[in-house]
Protein backbone atom coordinates (compact mmCIF):
# COMPACT_ATOMS: atom_id res chain seq x y z
CA UNK A 1 0.00 0.00 0.00
CA UNK A 2 0.95 3.53 -0.79
CA UNK A 3 2.48 5.78 2.13
CA UNK A 4 -0.57 8.35 0.27
CA UNK A 5 -3.50 5.36 1.58
CA UNK A 6 -1.72 4.86 4.34
CA UNK A 7 -1.83 8.54 5.87
CA UNK A 8 -4.54 10.24 4.11
CA UNK A 9 -6.55 7.05 3.23
CA UNK A 10 -10.18 8.48 4.14
CA UNK A 11 -9.54 11.62 2.88
CA UNK A 12 -8.75 10.10 -0.45
CA UNK A 13 -11.46 7.71 -0.51
CA UNK A 14 -13.74 10.99 -1.99
CA UNK A 15 -12.51 13.63 -4.43
CA UNK A 16 -10.53 16.56 -3.43
CA UNK A 17 -12.64 19.73 -3.94
CA UNK A 18 -11.52 21.31 -7.26
CA UNK A 19 -11.58 24.76 -4.87
CA UNK A 20 -8.50 23.07 -3.14
CA UNK A 21 -6.70 21.81 -6.15
CA UNK A 22 -7.48 24.87 -8.57
CA UNK A 23 -6.66 26.86 -5.22
CA UNK A 24 -9.49 29.47 -6.32
CA UNK A 25 -9.26 33.11 -5.08
CA UNK A 26 -10.87 33.51 -1.84
CA UNK A 27 -11.92 29.81 -1.39
CA UNK A 28 -9.23 29.24 0.79
CA UNK A 29 -7.63 31.21 3.36
CA UNK A 30 -4.58 33.34 2.00
CA UNK A 31 -5.26 32.86 -1.14
CA UNK A 32 -5.78 36.07 -2.69
CA UNK A 33 -2.96 38.41 -3.62
CA UNK A 34 -4.46 40.89 -1.43
CA UNK A 35 -4.52 38.70 1.88
CA UNK A 36 -1.19 37.53 0.83
CA UNK A 37 0.54 41.19 1.42
CA UNK A 38 -1.38 41.46 4.55
CA UNK A 39 0.03 38.40 6.05
CA UNK A 40 3.32 39.63 5.00
CA UNK A 41 2.58 42.93 6.38
CA UNK A 42 1.85 41.37 9.79
CA UNK A 43 4.89 39.07 9.89
CA UNK A 44 7.80 41.80 9.33
CA UNK A 45 5.05 44.27 11.88
CA UNK A 46 4.92 41.10 14.33
CA UNK A 47 8.75 41.23 14.34
CA UNK A 48 9.64 44.70 14.22
CA UNK A 49 6.91 44.75 17.00
CA UNK A 50 8.81 41.70 19.40
CA UNK A 51 12.56 43.29 18.48
CA UNK A 52 11.49 46.40 20.14
CA UNK A 53 9.41 44.75 22.69
CA UNK A 54 12.70 42.44 23.39
CA UNK A 55 15.27 45.41 23.49
CA UNK A 56 15.51 46.35 26.91
CA UNK A 57 14.50 42.23 28.44
CA UNK A 58 16.63 39.52 28.92
CA UNK A 59 16.33 36.79 25.71
CA UNK A 60 14.16 33.88 26.63
CA UNK A 61 15.86 31.03 25.93
CA UNK A 62 12.80 28.49 24.50
CA UNK A 63 14.85 25.00 24.00
CA UNK A 64 12.09 22.61 24.37
CA UNK A 65 9.91 24.45 22.33
CA UNK A 66 12.65 24.87 19.60
CA UNK A 67 13.48 21.16 19.98
CA UNK A 68 9.85 20.28 19.31
CA UNK A 69 9.22 22.82 16.67
CA UNK A 70 12.21 21.75 14.72
CA UNK A 71 11.79 18.15 15.38
CA UNK A 72 8.16 18.60 14.08
CA UNK A 73 9.24 20.64 10.83
CA UNK A 74 12.26 18.22 9.88
CA UNK A 75 9.51 15.01 10.21
CA UNK A 76 6.61 16.92 8.45
CA UNK A 77 8.50 17.84 5.37
CA UNK A 78 9.95 14.19 4.99
CA UNK A 79 6.34 13.31 4.88
CA UNK A 80 5.56 15.50 2.46
CA UNK A 81 8.74 14.86 -0.11
CA UNK A 82 8.25 11.32 0.13
CA UNK A 83 4.16 11.89 -0.69
CA UNK A 84 5.23 14.57 -3.65
CA UNK A 85 8.13 12.03 -4.93
CA UNK A 86 5.33 8.89 -5.21
CA UNK A 87 3.12 10.34 -6.76
CA UNK A 88 5.22 12.59 -9.12
CA UNK A 89 8.26 10.19 -9.85
CA UNK A 90 6.53 7.11 -11.43
CA UNK A 91 5.01 9.84 -14.19
CA UNK A 92 8.34 10.97 -15.20
CA UNK A 93 9.88 7.42 -14.86
CA UNK A 94 7.12 6.54 -17.71
CA UNK A 95 7.41 9.38 -19.47
CA UNK A 96 10.42 11.05 -19.48
CA UNK A 97 12.27 14.19 -17.90
CA UNK A 98 10.43 16.64 -20.34
CA UNK A 99 7.25 15.38 -19.29
CA UNK A 100 7.86 15.99 -15.90
CA UNK A 101 8.79 19.77 -15.95
CA UNK A 102 6.26 21.20 -18.98
CA UNK A 103 3.40 18.82 -19.23
CA UNK A 104 0.04 19.96 -17.92
CA UNK A 105 -0.80 16.03 -17.02
CA UNK A 106 2.18 15.88 -14.49
CA UNK A 107 0.18 17.97 -11.54
CA UNK A 108 -2.49 15.42 -10.72
CA UNK A 109 -5.06 16.61 -8.23
CA UNK A 110 -3.13 14.60 -5.34
CA UNK A 111 -0.04 16.99 -6.20
CA UNK A 112 -1.75 20.26 -6.00
CA UNK A 113 -3.52 19.03 -2.71
CA UNK A 114 -0.12 18.76 -1.38
CA UNK A 115 1.27 21.96 -3.17
CA UNK A 116 -0.99 23.71 -0.59
CA UNK A 117 0.12 22.17 2.18
CA UNK A 118 3.35 22.92 1.74
CA UNK A 119 2.06 26.83 1.01
CA UNK A 120 0.23 26.82 4.36
CA UNK A 121 3.41 25.11 5.97
CA UNK A 122 5.42 28.58 4.51
CA UNK A 123 3.55 30.40 6.99
CA UNK A 124 4.21 28.02 9.73
CA UNK A 125 8.06 28.88 9.20
CA UNK A 126 7.75 32.30 9.79
CA UNK A 127 8.11 30.93 13.60
CA UNK A 128 11.38 30.29 12.84
CA UNK A 129 12.08 34.17 12.72
CA UNK A 130 9.75 34.58 15.71
CA UNK A 131 11.60 32.34 17.76
CA UNK A 132 14.62 34.03 16.77
CA UNK A 133 13.60 37.62 18.05
CA UNK A 134 12.65 36.06 21.27
CA UNK A 135 15.85 34.56 21.66
CA UNK A 136 17.29 38.04 20.52
CA UNK A 137 19.84 36.22 17.65
CA UNK A 138 20.17 38.84 14.97
CA UNK A 139 18.02 38.68 11.76
CA UNK A 140 19.57 39.11 9.02
CA UNK A 141 18.42 40.43 5.26
CA UNK A 142 19.28 36.67 3.81
CA UNK A 143 16.64 35.18 6.67
CA UNK A 144 13.90 37.40 6.17
CA UNK A 145 14.15 38.20 2.33
CA UNK A 146 14.10 34.30 2.11
CA UNK A 147 11.58 33.38 4.07
CA UNK A 148 9.32 36.10 2.71
CA UNK A 149 10.17 35.22 -0.92
CA UNK A 150 9.80 31.60 -0.31
CA UNK A 151 5.55 32.12 0.85
CA UNK A 152 5.65 34.45 -2.17
CA UNK A 153 6.96 32.23 -4.47
CA UNK A 154 5.09 28.85 -3.76
CA UNK A 155 1.66 30.96 -3.31
CA UNK A 156 2.70 31.93 -6.95
CA UNK A 157 3.01 28.40 -8.31
CA UNK A 158 0.16 27.64 -6.87
CA UNK A 159 -1.71 30.41 -9.67
CA UNK A 160 -2.27 29.04 -13.26
CA UNK A 161 -0.63 25.79 -14.69
CA UNK A 162 2.71 25.24 -13.54
CA UNK A 163 4.19 21.75 -14.46
CA UNK A 164 7.81 21.85 -12.76
CA UNK A 165 6.20 22.75 -9.39
CA UNK A 166 6.78 19.34 -7.96
CA UNK A 167 10.05 19.28 -8.53
CA UNK A 168 11.12 22.90 -6.40
CA UNK A 169 9.22 21.58 -3.96
CA UNK A 170 10.57 18.42 -3.94
CA UNK A 171 14.26 19.92 -3.33
CA UNK A 172 12.93 22.62 -0.85
CA UNK A 173 11.62 20.26 1.78
CA UNK A 174 14.64 17.65 0.80
CA UNK A 175 16.66 20.78 1.94
CA UNK A 176 13.97 21.37 5.00
CA UNK A 177 14.61 18.14 6.15
CA UNK A 178 18.39 18.57 6.72
CA UNK A 179 17.75 22.01 8.26
CA UNK A 180 15.45 21.41 10.58
CA UNK A 181 16.93 18.36 11.83
CA UNK A 182 19.97 20.42 12.11
CA UNK A 183 18.62 22.67 13.51
CA UNK A 184 17.09 20.44 16.33
CA UNK A 185 20.73 18.58 16.65
CA UNK A 186 22.08 21.78 17.66
CA UNK A 187 19.52 22.10 20.62
CA UNK A 188 20.51 18.75 22.10
CA UNK A 189 24.42 18.84 21.09
CA UNK A 190 27.49 21.62 21.05
CA UNK A 191 29.06 21.14 18.09
CA UNK A 192 27.60 19.98 14.45
CA UNK A 193 30.18 19.18 12.02
CA UNK A 194 28.13 19.18 9.05
CA UNK A 195 26.82 22.57 9.65
CA UNK A 196 28.32 23.67 6.51
CA UNK A 197 26.78 21.10 4.23
CA UNK A 198 23.61 21.90 4.83
CA UNK A 199 24.13 25.29 3.08
CA UNK A 200 25.88 23.30 0.38
CA UNK A 201 22.51 21.36 0.05
CA UNK A 202 20.70 24.79 -0.24
CA UNK A 203 23.16 25.81 -3.30
CA UNK A 204 22.50 22.36 -4.89
CA UNK A 205 18.80 23.25 -4.76
CA UNK A 206 19.11 26.28 -6.42
CA UNK A 207 21.68 25.69 -9.09
CA UNK A 208 19.32 22.26 -10.37
CA UNK A 209 16.65 24.46 -10.18
CA UNK A 210 18.61 26.99 -12.13
CA UNK A 211 19.24 24.13 -15.10
CA UNK A 212 15.37 23.13 -14.52
CA UNK A 213 14.15 26.99 -15.60
CA UNK A 214 17.21 27.06 -18.75
CA UNK A 215 15.71 23.72 -19.64
CA UNK A 216 12.24 25.26 -20.02
CA UNK A 217 13.37 28.51 -21.47
CA UNK A 218 15.41 26.69 -24.07
CA UNK A 219 12.13 24.52 -25.03
CA UNK A 220 9.65 27.13 -24.81
CA UNK A 221 11.12 30.86 -25.42
CA UNK A 222 14.26 30.16 -27.81
CA UNK A 223 12.51 28.29 -30.77
CA UNK A 224 10.03 31.82 -30.92
CA UNK A 225 13.75 33.50 -31.21
CA UNK A 226 15.29 31.13 -33.60
CA UNK A 227 12.98 29.08 -35.76
CA UNK A 228 16.39 26.26 -36.09
CA UNK A 229 17.48 25.90 -32.91
CA UNK A 230 15.93 22.49 -31.51
CA UNK A 231 13.20 21.97 -29.25
CA UNK A 232 11.44 19.29 -27.55
CA UNK A 233 8.27 21.52 -27.12
CA UNK A 234 6.44 24.39 -25.26
CA UNK A 235 5.95 24.05 -22.19
CA UNK A 236 2.98 24.25 -19.23
CA UNK A 237 4.22 26.68 -17.73
CA UNK A 238 2.76 30.54 -16.52
CA UNK A 239 4.05 33.22 -17.43
CA UNK A 240 4.79 35.02 -14.17
CA UNK A 241 6.62 31.64 -13.37
CA UNK A 242 8.85 31.75 -16.27
CA UNK A 243 9.72 35.27 -15.64
CA UNK A 244 9.54 35.36 -11.50
CA UNK A 245 11.39 31.35 -10.88
CA UNK A 246 14.75 32.68 -12.68
CA UNK A 247 15.04 35.40 -11.30
CA UNK A 248 14.46 34.85 -7.62
CA UNK A 249 16.59 31.14 -8.27
CA UNK A 250 19.90 32.78 -9.13
CA UNK A 251 18.97 36.07 -6.68
CA UNK A 252 18.92 33.60 -3.78
CA UNK A 253 22.11 31.41 -5.21
CA UNK A 254 23.72 34.56 -5.07
CA UNK A 255 22.93 35.60 -1.58
CA UNK A 256 23.91 31.97 -0.68
CA UNK A 257 27.18 32.01 -1.62
CA UNK A 258 27.67 35.00 -0.49
CA UNK A 259 26.91 33.50 2.98
CA UNK A 260 29.12 30.18 2.68
CA UNK A 261 32.09 32.23 1.47
CA UNK A 262 31.66 34.74 4.31
CA UNK A 263 30.82 32.06 6.81
CA UNK A 264 33.18 29.27 6.03
CA UNK A 265 35.72 30.02 3.71
CA UNK A 266 37.11 34.08 5.16
CA UNK A 267 39.56 33.15 7.66
CA UNK A 268 38.12 35.04 10.51
CA UNK A 269 34.60 33.29 10.62
CA UNK A 270 36.46 30.16 10.39
CA UNK A 271 38.02 30.42 13.23
CA UNK A 272 34.67 31.96 15.08
CA UNK A 273 32.66 28.92 13.28
CA UNK A 274 35.60 26.36 14.61
CA UNK A 275 34.95 27.65 18.07
CA UNK A 276 31.30 27.18 17.93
Amino acid sequence: MSLAKNLLGPFLAHDIPNFVTRFDRGELPLSTPLALIESLTAYFAAIYGIESFMRPRKAFRLKNITRIYNAALSFGSLVLLLLILEEAIPNVLQHGFYYGVCSANISTPRLKFYYVIVYYSKIIEFADTVLLALKKKPLTFLHLFHHSMTYVFFFTLLIGTNAPTWLPTSLNLTVHVFLYYYYFAATTRKKIWWKKYVTTIEIIQFIISAFVYIFIGWNHHLPMIFANIPSLGKCAVALHIQWMAPILTVFLLGLFIDFYIKIYLTPRAKSTTAQQ
